[in-house]
């Protein structure tokens, strides 16, 4: 049988999809290198050469889940053929899709001591991927006359940092939900921008 050659990118990305799909299933803890390396049928040596550990490759993968959620919801803020309500509808929807998973193994190890360094950095990284593209959505709104605010960089931090902290709370254990809710969001915002519920649902 002729052994496909693959890209050192691609056959990273191919460790990264067994490691993902182990410890989604098994957990951090019931996961092994050796399970790795025998999902995708190649050398434990292979492993070692991306990555210098199981600790290592956990980081990949909750690095990856983590930009690949930050994509989505900038991608709904920038999707202007939606209202602002259906925005909100669809960011809701894509953060309940993902927060299911902290009831699992998985999560549960991500949020041990060891490994709070980057939950923390993760949750800023999402974060502040989300000002940008707000802080644009505002300007835009400001240019129409449907808000007066003076500065949308400096509105775009505060809201985000705001929900997001009121989905955590004081305990990175404990999500929240409510504050995920497509009615409650427009309220919190339509108060923060000093407009209606019923004008910005429709804007």
């Amino acid at each position: 049988m002729t052994r496909i050659s693959k890209t050192p990118a691609e056959r990273k990305n191919e460790i990264l999809d067994a490691a993902m799909e182990l410890f989604l299933t098994k957990g951090y803890q019931n996961t092994s290198v050796s399970d790795i390396v025998q999902q995708i049928n190649v050398a434990q040596g292979l492993f070692y050469y991306y990555f210098k550990s199981k600790d290592e490759v956990f980081r990949a993968v909750l690095e990856r889940l983590t930009d690949e959620f930050a994509a989505k919801l900038i991608a709904i803020i920038q999707d202007g053929s939606l209202t602002f309500k259906s925005r909100l509808e669809k960011i809701s929807e894509v953060s309940n899709n993902v927060l299911p998973m902290s009831d699992s193994a998985f999560i549960e190890e991500f949020h041990q001591a060891e490994f709070m360094d980057m939950h923390t950095r993760l949750s800023l990284h999402v974060a502040r991927a989300l000002i940008e593209p707000i802080a644009n959505l505002l300007e835009e709104m400001n240019g129409r006359k449907i808000i007066c605010i003076k500065d949308p960089q400096m509105t775009s931090a505060f809201l985000v940092f705001g929900i997001f902290g009121l989905i955590h709370g004081e305990d990175d254990h404990i999500h929240n939900r409510d504050y995920l809710k497509p009615d409650i969001l427009l309220d919190l915002i339509s108060r923060l921008l000093g407009v209606s519920p019923e004008v910005l649902s429709n804007i």
